[in-house]
C-alpha cells in the first residue's frame, strides 16, 4: 500500500512538473510574440484576421480622405464651414497623412480662398493637404442625372450642393477609395484616426442607425461603378411623378440603405450623434448615454438662412463647440506645431484650386440609355413625336433633353 501511494505521488508530482513547464513554456513563447509583434500599421503584419469581415486593414488606403460639399458664398455658411474644418484639423491623425476635399460651386469656390493664407504658415507632423475643385461645369449634368435615375426633380430646399457628395467619385482621384463626408455643421471631437480603422470595403457607404446622411463614409471605388445603376433600379418606372414630389439626397441614401440593405452598414453609437434626431435630449445624462463622443451634427442649414450654427446661443448643451468656434486659427497652429517629433520640421498645409470638366460622370451608362430612348422617341414608331404614346419616364427625358452633350 505504501508502494503504491508512492508511486501515486510521483506520479502526480511528474504531472505537475511537466504542466508547470508547458506553462511556462507558452509564457515566454507569447513574451518573445509580444516582444516581436508588429503594430497593425506595419507592412508585414499579421492581424488582418482580428478585422470583421469585410473591413479594411491599416494599410489599405491608409491616408485620410474628408469630403466637404460647399455651395454658396455668404458668410455664416463659410464661418461654419471653417469652424467644422478647425475640428478635423485638430483631430488629425498623428500617424496618417490627410487630404481634405472640397466640391463647391463658384461662389464657394472664390469664398474659401483666403484659407489658403490663415493656415500657410501652419506645419503638422503628417502631410494635411487641401484641394479645392470647382465642380460648376458637372452641376447640370449630376442634376439631369439624378432627376433620369428617380424619376423625381431635386427638391429646392436644399442646394445642389448637398447632392455632391454622391458624385465625389466623379472628382476625387481614383486611387482614393474611401472618403469621410462631414456637412459643414458637424464637429469632430477625437482623433480620426479611430474612424479611419472602421472603414468597409463591401459596403457602398457607412452611416449611423439613425441613417442620417449628414455623416458619411462613402466606398468611392464601389459607388463609381454601381451606385446610380442600383439608384435606378430602386425607383419604379413608368409611374406618373406628381410635380410638388421633390427629392433630396437623404431620400437617396435611405432608400438605397431600404433595398440594399446588404451594401450597407453601420457606424458606432460614438460617429452617430445628430440633433435632429434630439440627440440633445441626452444633456441630462450625457456621459450615460454616451460615454465615447466622435462627433456631434447640429443639423442647421434652415432654408434662406446661413448662419454659423456653432455660436447659436439656443445650443449651449453642446459647449464644446464654443471651443472650436472661437479657437483662433494661430493657436490652432501652435497645436499641430507641438505635436512634432524632436527636431521635427513639420509638413506645410498644401492648397490647390482646381476647375473640373466633364460630363459629370453619368456618361459610362445613363447618358448611353438616354440615347436609346431619344432614338426611340423620334422613331417613325412614334407618330409625330406624340408625347402621349410614350411611357413616363421616356416622357421626362424626350420632353427635356438639352443636357445631353452635342456630337
Amino acid at each position: 500500500m505504501t508502494t503504491g501511494w508512492r508511486n501515486s505521488t510521483a506520479i502526480r508530482i511528474a504531472l505537475f512538473t511537466f504542466l508547470v513547464g508547458l506553462n511556462l513554456g507558452r509564457l515566454f513563447v507569447a513574451d518573445s510574440s509580444i516582444a516581436n509583434a508588429t503594430s497593425i500599421d506595419s507592412p508585414n503584419n499579421n492581424f488582418e484576421h482580428m478585422l470583421p469581415t469585410g473591413f479594411t486593414n491599416s494599410q489599405t488606403d491608409g491616408h485620410v480622405h474628408i469630403l466637404y460639399g460647399l455651395s454658396g458664398g455668404k458668410d455664416g455658411f463659410i464661418e461654419e464651414f471653417y469652424v467644422s474644418l478647425k475640428s478635423v484639423i485638430l483631430n488629425t491623425p498623428l500617424d496618417r497623412g490627410m487630404t481634405i476635399h472640397l466640391l463647391t460651386d463658384p461662389p464657394a469656390f472664390n469664398a474659401v480662398r483666403p484659407l489658403e493664407e490663415m493656415v500657410n504658415y501652419f506645419r503638422s507632423r503628417q502631410p494635411i493637404s487641401i484641394q479645392v475643385y470647382d465642380v460648376d461645369s458637372k452641376g447640370f449634368p449630376w442634376k439631369k442625372n439624378i432627376e433620369y435615375c428617380t424619376g423625381h426633380k431635386t427638391s429646392k430646399k436644399h442646394t445642389m450642393g448637398t447632392f455632391f457628395r454622391l458624385y465625389a467619385y466623379d472628382v476625387l482621384p481614383r486611387h482614393v477609395e474611401h472618403a469621410l463626408y462631414l456637412d459643414t455643421d458637424v464637429m469632430i471631437t477625437t482623433n480620426l484616426q479611430e474612424l479611419w480603422r472602421l472603414r468597409n470595403r463591401s459596403s457602398f457607404f457607412q452611416w449611423g442607425e439613425s441613417k442620417c446622411a449628414g455623416f458619411m463614409l462613402l466606398n468611392l471605388r464601389l459607388m463609381r461603378d454601381k451606385f446610380w445603376k442600383l439608384v435606378n433600379e430602386t425607383y419604379p418606372k413608368n409611374v406618373v411623378v406628381k410635380v410638388h414630389d421633390k427629392i433630396n439626397d437623404q431620400d437617396i441614401v435611405r432608400r438605397f440603405d431600404q433595398n440594399h440593405s446588404h451594401l450597407v452598414s453601420y457606424l458606432p453609437p460614438e460617429w452617430d450623434n445628430h440633433r435632429a434626431d434630439n440627440f440633445n435630449k441626452f444633456k441630462k445624462d450625457l456621459l450615460g448615454m454616451r460615454p465615447k463622443m466622435g462627433m456631434v451634427h447640429f443639423n442647421g442649414g434652415k432654408i434662406g438662412v446661413a448662419d454659423n450654427v456653432f455660436v447659436d446661443k439656443k445650443r449651449k448643451e453642446f459647449i464644446s463647440a464654443y471651443y472650436y468656434a472661437y479657437h483662433p486659427w494661430q493657436w490652432t497652429g501652435y497645436i499641430l506645431e507641438s505635436q512634432l517629433r524632436d527636431g521635427q520640421i513639420g509638413h506645410p498645409i498644401s492648397f490647390n484650386f482646381t476647375n473640373t470638366t466633364g460630363d459629370g460622370g453619368c456618361k459610362t451608362w445613363a447618358l448611353e440609355r438616354i440615347r436609346r430612348v431619344l432614338e426611340f422617341a423620334q422613331s417613325p414608331r412614334i407618330q409625330s413625336n406624340d408625347a402621349s404614346q410614350m411611357s413616363p419616364t421616356t416622357q421626362r427625358i424626350y420632353l427635356d433633353n438639352s443636357f445631353l452633350p452635342t456630337g
